[in-house]
């Protein structure tokens, strides 16, 4: 089955095992957004923080994010993830602190959308 999800900068097509992740098309504003989120999540990748989705492949230029699917949150404490978040290594991870920014993968809590 495959889910089409809507943020205000990209839209995720979730499969199975993988989430694509496009910037939204629907205004030129959110679309350049969209570029720079998918953008910035490739840049992220490259300090390995165990905190974060891992990006398993990408298109130039932001046109396509793609990393594994996770499993949705059942619970969400926001003051847990703020903590979550906090600076470890000189990291601050750049997250919304929302329900859809975290998830499970390979079971391990990882932040989703850091863009």
């Amino acid at each position: 089955m495959v889910q089409v999800k809507y943020g205000s900068t990209r839209t995720v097509i979730l499969t199975k095992n993988y989430a694509f992740k496009f910037p939204y098309i629907g205004r030129w504003k959110n679309f350049l957004l969209g570029l720079l989120s998918n953008m910035q999540e490739v840049e992220f990748n490259t300090l390995k923080d165990e905190r974060l989705a891992k990006v398993i492949f990408h298109l130039p230029l932001g046109f396509l994010v793609v990393m594994k699917k996770a499993e949705p949150l059942q619970k969400f404490d926001k003051k847990y993830f703020a903590g979550f978040c906090a600076r470890k290594k000189g990291l601050v991870l750049p997250c919304e602190l929302k329900k859809d920014s975290f998830g499970y993968i390979d079971g391990k809590l990882v932040a989703i959308d850091y863009g």
